[in-house]
């Protein structure tokens, strides 16, 4: 018998042809594609005890549709346990569009913070070379993982951004990750992140990239995230540009990867009220931030460990610490950058640090304007401000013989 060839343009509709989707796609399963098929699933609740898979060969001719409109009348209740998935495309398999759901996880998530064991799917996920596209009508809540692409998967949403950022597809009450990209990439600009936390493990990230993976989250939101709004590690790479990030413990965290936080035209990446430090570059990572506004955080900018920070035009204000923090080996640069009415140092560097910041103005900080000291540096030629209740500690260079102190300097001459 020769393979089955579906020419035509087909609609199936869920549950009036098919009791649910994974019916549908086992029906389709060693079918030809040769025409379309949609999958439209009617308004509803529906009940899923097992990750929703496909293994259907021509997958750029499927789709699965919910309610495009408004995601909230077709629900998907995925029971948590067994680490399973809402929908898994793994082995190279894929879909052409997916949207119109509100993917809710039941048993895992069970109240803030907290989870039970072994309930750590995901609402989507993409494994091993398959491809996926998303629409933005996609609402996931409570399962430990929102999307996550891996290992060569990649998982991509074409959201064109509003004027007040997000508007593309939301997370929330994930546990580890709500948007991941684990030795593959991720694409969801404008989507929106919030709640994640599992806080006995420590863990609660809005995006993420590691591995090597990479992720394109531009006009996205992440907010009150137990750890970070934006993360890159093992050299992921977070292109993150135009972006808000508040409430978390650090807005924008780099631990040994890349993130490019800066802003775009009228989209000013800000990052507020995050406990720790609005940016923080540890373990040789990179951050970007240029033109960026970090304020009301504990550090405004924060680097150690070999971490650099490029701060061209940076604005950090209002934190309750030091504007810009550099210690054990972290390194900030850029040109133009400014910290006012911070609650202790404008800039901070100790412990054989190294600030290069052409241009700084400090203005009306607790303490001083520049402090260094233990070994460090600071070059800020055309630097200037006042208000602060001392300007620099030691004197610089230009104004004063004695340039060292403690093997510590300001230079303003190179």
């Amino acid at each position: 018998m020769g393979v089955e060839i579906i020419s035509d343009n087909l609609t199936i509709v869920v549950p009036s042809d098919y009791p649910d989707i994974q019916s549908a796609l086992d029906y389709l399963e060693g079918k030809s594609i040769t025409g379309s098929v949609n999958i439209q699933v009617l308004d509803g609740e529906y009940q899923v005890s097992e990750s929703i898979k496909s293994r259907v060969c021509d997958y750029q001719n499927l789709s699965i549709r919910g309610n495009e409109d408004d995601c909230s009348k077709c629900i998907l209740y995925i029971n948590n346990v067994n680490n399973n998935d809402g929908f898994l495309f793994d082995n190279g398999f894929g879909i052409s569009w997916l949207n119109g759901f509100t993917i809710a996880g039941v048993n895992g998530w069970l109240s803030d913070g907290v989870w039970n064991d072994e309930c750590y799917g995901s609402g989507i996920r993409a494994i091993g070379g398959g491809s996926v596209v998303l629409g933005s009508s996609i609402y996931i809540t409570k399962m430990y993982y929102g999307i996550r692409s891996m290992y060569g998967a990649l998982i991509s949403n074409e959201t064109n951004p509003r004027p007040d950022f997000g508007g593309g597809i939301k997370v929330s009450n994930a546990g580890d990750v709500a948007f991941h990209a684990y030795s593959a990439s991720l694409k969801v600009n404008c989507a929106e992140a919030r709640y994640t936390s599992h806080s006995k493990e420590s863990l609660g990230f809005g995006f993420c990239a590691e591995a090597g993976g990479f992720l394109q989250c531009e006009y996205s939101i992440s907010n009150d995230n137990y750890r970070a709004g934006f993360y890159s590690l093992t050299n992921g790479t977070v292109w993150a540009h135009g972006t808000i990030a508040n409430g978390n413990d650090y807005g924008i965290l780099s631990w040994g990867g890349g993130i490019e936080c800066n802003s775009i035209g009228d989209y000013i990446s800000s990052f507020s009220h995050n406990t720790s430090a609005g940016i923080y570059c540890t373990n040789n990572g990179f951050i970007g931030a240029n033109k960026a506004l970090c304020h009301n955080n504990g550090h405004g900018v924060f680097s150690d460990n070999g971490g650099i920070v490029d701060v061209t035009s940076l604005r950090s204000e209002d934190n309750n610490q030091n504007g810009f923090f550099c210690t054990k080996n972290g390194i900030i640069s850029g040109f133009n950058s400014s910290a006012r009415s911070n609650g202790n140092n404008g800039y901070h560097c100790e412990y054989s640090s190294t600030m290069l910041v052409e241009g700084a103005s400090s203005y009306l900080n607790g303490n001083n304007g520049f402090y260094a000291k233990k070994n460090s540096n600071i070059y800020c030629k055309s630097f200037g401000g006042d208000g602060n209740k001392y300007f620099c500690s030691p004197i610089q260079k230009s104004t004063s013989d004695l340039v060292d102190s403690d093997g510590s300097s300001i230079d303003d001459t190179v």
